[in-house]
């Protein structure tokens, strides 16, 4: 769950570096993958497939413990998205499937009255094509959906083929 709220910097795989020094270059080896956040239900449904899985490899996990996990979730999720005013998925190396995970979420957490502070959201230096693009300016263009959206960090790419003023109007993209 911390992989929603930080930076790509302060999710460190201890396992890729045994001893971690100030240089740069070994911080971003020692990154760890970063998973998008997904809608609740979802969270839900991958858990208790996993668990299932699980309990076939003779490992016993309870199913009761599902529910409260995603319940946790779920409560985390929204009391996250509620209060976020900026959203930093840049540098992962996302394809379409994880932008089109990411939108889903958005997506539910726009549902559920979420997202109404968020002025950044950064998406650039990813791997993701139309597909990705596509999910995202759909949820851009829900009724209500971000309404306090200043900047929306796309690569060069993307923002050409994005319809952003759905998002707030700008006319170019904002670069870092």
């Amino acid at each position: 769950m911390s992989s929603m709220a930080k930076d790509r910097n302060a999710l460190i795989d201890t396992r890729a570096h045994a001893l971690i020094d100030a240089h740069r270059d070994n911080i971003d080896e020692a990154k760890s993958s970063r998973p998008a956040p997904m809608a609740p239900a979802v969270f839900h449904e991958l858990l208790k497939r996993g668990v299932e899985a699980r309990r076939r490899q003779r490992q016993i996990y309870e199913r009761a413990d599902v529910d409260v996990m995603a319940k946790i979730y779920a409560s985390t999720f929204l009391t996250e998205m509620t209060s976020a005013w900026h959203l930093n998925y840049y540098y992962l190396a996302w394809g379409d499937d994880k932008i089109i995970t990411l939108a889903a979420a958005l997506a539910y957490a726009h549902a559920q009255g979420g997202l109404q502070k968020l002025e950044w959201l950064e998406l650039h230096t990813n791997a993701f094509g139309d597909a990705g693009l596509a999910a995202i300016m759909r949820v851009c263009a829900l009724e209500g959906a971000m309404p306090n959206l200043k900047k929306l960090y796309l690569d060069h790419d993307q923002w050409r083929k994005s319809p952003a003023n759905m998002c707030m109007g700008q006319p170019s993209p904002t670069r870092r």
